[in-house]
């Protein structure tokens, strides 16, 4: 039977017979193949074994029967197609028969659609493919993209001013390549992980992600999204088959060529930015790496952070223009707000914040500070803050104002990570400066301090800036902090002074601070303690002394200070106030006007207690053991419910005397401490167990110990485990970490935007008003309006925050201070 008669035959096959008849046809179809008289004879073959041979074949068999024996045959059809195209119009150009030109184009579309229909019979199995397979088919399908792209790639070089006439058929060849492209990817996903074990299979998936890569460098002008695409395709295969690719896969060569396109991309970008153009093609490109607020995929925020230091570490290579860029807000053309784009240094902090879950682990990368010293591993924290410092050390004065006022703005925004992160930094400043720098800082916290506390509730948590306010105090010299005393003196304002780490003050000013802050603290309770009404809903008032007494006597520096009159008026007020106590207290409304400054109150109090609670009465502790007994089963927040711990925990070198009393008080011990120890919340649960441990070590009355522990079943249990440090599984349940930080990412997004959404600018001094914070208790004294309130703080805040630029234009600091000295 002739060739053609063959071929005629087979078309009029139905299923039934194909199927009888493939060990026949196959080997014969293929030879037919090899010896092909034109392009559109070969295509048409094609057409009937990827048509109709391969889907009447299991998938098992595909590559032995027919993959094995037509992708080379494909591929070497593609490439004498091209070749013969090229040949054509480089000898004849456009005297060439243009018929000829589209028919060997319509080849090529038939080649295309031909391994179109293979690739997606694979994909569209229900079950996992294994490699082996259809090994051939991804080198083919690979080939076939290669040389299907690279013409439409070089189309406008080759064509000229013949390729508007030809539009349409190389447009049809583009979007049949990138259906390829999109259902052969979808292929790989279908890969047995499984079944790559063998050194074959290792070769090939190597040959998957080499022509992948090959691939990339062809598309890369053509199609961003094509480009991307097949880069998550690498990144997929290497992650689902690292056991087989460990070690061959050649991961430098790619990363060496992303950096050379993002290198080249950045020089085509300075370059077209010129002087005259005002440079809005780098303002724009600045704001591409320093965006405005808006949602970022979480996998895109640690590299965009990292991407966001390394420039920060090269602007020390660039003019002082280029350097004013990254440090200034801009506003694009399109008359987009300038305020809504950060700068590099905030952005830097903005992403830091999103980085909340690689932070918590942590992260651990390469860092070195000197050239010369060995490189060591720091958690992505120290990262960042290592190189923001480093810059900063050398800064001109222009950048250092600059930065000086971004630091302070993320200071003040009151997020636990940046917020910290911008304190550390500012304390780097003033340590690494000359003394007139740090006597300036110190003075401008503190103002900011002053007007904070003013803005902020009764109570609020310890903030970043009243840390660091502390820090720099330390810095200064004795004689710099007692003239600091008489700026800020105590006796007017005890709130600035609450946070103040006195112990590691110079003796002389630690000691006139106690002298002038005990008095104080002392007067404002008895004075409360006069009050016709002294109730606990209006104990704002003495919250601040309450926690300056605290402060005070918890150490034991500024503790001893205290004159024997002193410390007795302190144990004879707090016992007053204690008396003054009702045993019911209910904190089961939590969104009473009253609540939050009576759980604040009784913590402040109980805070002072636990320093001298082995000096109280026997009468006077057991009413607040039933205080407390009874707050601890409603609803208190977990600061008052750890207020509780920490006096439980100083419980243990009390002894009780023996009394009517005693036995009634070692129950009430007991009930509290396993309401504690059971609390929902897990950081409560542990420090409730440290302070349990601590309290069956020193204790003298050891009953209470076993009688807590038989309150509650499994109680024992889990202490014991405690004690011999095995993780507590709960409900025999792995413990996610990620998952657990990425809830907890999500808590802190919400409760910023909530709670501290007046805050979350980067450029607190161009907020134009500010709403109080929820849950602000109003004040007798004051303005009745609270945003009033606020808005007269914020204009506080601007003017002590301008204070450093307006000393820099009136010459008023020394040269040597306004740039910090290097280590």
């Amino acid at each position: 039977m002739s060739q053609s008669t063959f071929l005629e035959e087979v078309v009029t096959w139905d299923q039934e017979k194909r199927i009888e008849k493939v060990d026949e046809a196959i080997p014969r179809l293929v030879s037919i193949l090899q010896t092909y008289s034109s392009f559109e004879e070969a295509v048409g073959i094609l057409q009937i074994v990827c048509q109709s041979f391969v889907p009447i074949i299991h998938h098992e068999q595909l590559e032995q029967q027919i993959f094995g024996k037509v992708s080379q045959q494909i591929c070497c059809l593609l490439d004498d197609v091209l070749e013969t195209i090229h040949r054509t119009w480089q000898n004849h150009g456009k005297t060439s028969d243009s018929e000829h030109l589209m028919s060997l184009l319509q080849a090529m579309l038939g080649i295309l659609e031909c391994t179109v229909e293979c690739v997606q019979h694979v994909a569209g199995l229900h079950n996992t493919v294994q490699l082996l397979h259809i090994k051939s088919l991804p080198r083919c399908a690979l080939h076939v993209l290669k040389g299907s792209y690279g013409h439409c790639k070089e189309s406008s070089d080759l064509y000229g001013d013949f390729l508007p006439k030809i539009s349409d058929f190389l447009s049809a060849i583009f979007r049949k390549a990138h259906s390829l492209q999109m259902i052969f990817l979808n292929l790989l996903n279908k890969l047995d992980p499984c079944s790559g074990g063998s050194t074959g299979d290792s070769q090939e998936l190597l040959s998957v992600c080499d022509g992948l890569f090959s691939l990339c460098n062809i598309v890369a002008l053509l199609d961003l999204k094509l480009t991307l695409s097949i880069w998550k395709a690498i990144l997929r295969i290497a992650n689902q088959h690292q056991g087989i690719l460990s070690g061959s896969l050649d991961i430098s060569s790619m990363i060496g060529y992303l950096c050379g396109e993002m290198h080249s991309g950045i020089e085509n970008l300075l370059q077209a930015a010129q002087p005259e153009d005002d440079q809005e093609t780098l303002c724009t490109s600045t704001m591409s790496f320093c965006p405005q607020d808006t949602d970022t995929p979480e996998e895109y925020c640690l590299p965009r952070l990292l991407l966001q230091i390394m420039i920060l570490d090269n602007l020390v290579q660039c003019s002082e223009e280029q350097e004013d860029i990254w440090f200034q807000r801009h506003m694009m053309s399109s008359g987009l707000v300038a305020s809504h784009y950060h700068t590099l240094l905030s952005a830097i902090f903005r992403s830091l914040e999103l980085c909340h879950v690689e932070v918590c682990l942590p992260v651990y990368l390469p860092s070195s500070t000197h050239i010369d010293s060995p490189q060591r591993y720091v958690s992505l924290y120290q990262f960042v803050l290592n190189h923001i410092c480093e810059y900063l050390k050398c800064r001109s004065d222009r950048v250092f104002k600059a930065a000086n006022k971004e630091l302070l703005s993320v200071l003040l925004k009151m997020h636990p990570t940046s917020s910290l992160a911008a304190a550390d930094c500012l304390y780097f400043i003033a340590r690494s400066g000359p003394t007139a720098l740090r006597w300036h800082y110190a003075h401008l916290l503190m103002t900011l301090n002053q007007e904070f506390h003013k803005a902020m509730p009764v109570g609020h948590p310890i903030s970043s800036l009243s840390s660091l306010v502390s820090r720099v105090i330390n810095l200064l010299t004795s004689d710099q902090q007692v003239k600091l005393l008489s700026v800020f003196p105590p006796s007017d304002n005890i709130s600035l002074w609450v946070d103040v780490n006195l112990d590691n003050m110079a003796p002389g000013s630690a000691g006139e601070a106690v002298e002038v802050l005990v008095p104080c603290c002392l007067k404002t309770l008895h004075n409360f303690r006069q009050q016709t009404t002294p109730t606990i809903s209006n104990a704002a008032i003495v919250i601040p002394s309450l926690k300056c007494l605290e402060n005070i006597l918890r150490h034991g520096q500024t503790a001893s200070l205290l004159t024997p009159q002193q410390g007795a008026m302190v144990l004879e007020l707090v016992s007053a106030l204690w008396r003054s106590c009702p045993i019911e207290i209910s904190f089961t409304d939590q969104s009473s006007k009253g609540q939050d400054v009576t759980q604040l109150y009784l913590a402040e109090l109980l805070s002072v207690t636990s320093c001298i609670v082995d000096q109280l009465e026997t009468k006077l502790l057991f009413k607040i053991l039933q205080i407390i007994n009874k707050a601890v089963k409603g609803s208190p927040s977990d600061g008052f419910v750890l207020t509780v711990v920490h006096l439980l925990q100083h419980l243990g070198p009390v002894k009780i005397p023996p009394s009517f009393e005693q036995g009634q008080m070692l129950r009430k011990i007991a009930d509290t401490f396993a309401t504690v120890l059971s609390h929902q919340r897990a950081e409560v649960r542990h420090c409730a167990m440290v302070a349990f441990t601590k309290f069956a070590e020193q204790t003298s009355h050891e009953a209470v110990v076993p009688e807590c522990l038989a309150q509650q079943e499994g109680l024992k249990d889990r202490m014991v485990a405690f004690l011999q440090e095995i993780p507590h599984n709960h409900e025999n349940r792995k413990f996610d970490t990620i998952a657990f930080l990425r809830k907890q990412k999500q808590d802190l997004q919400r409760k910023m935007t909530e709670d501290f959404n007046s805050y979350t600018g980067p450029q607190l001094l161009s907020i134009q008003s500010m709403e109080p914070l929820k849950k602000r208790q109003r004040q007798d004294t004051g303005p009745a309006n609270q945003a009033e309130l606020f808005q007269a703080a914020l204009l506080k805040l601007e003017e002590a925050a301008a204070m450093f630029e307006e000393a820099e234009r009136q010459g008023s600091i020394p040269d040597s201070v306004k740039t910090p000295a290097a280590y």
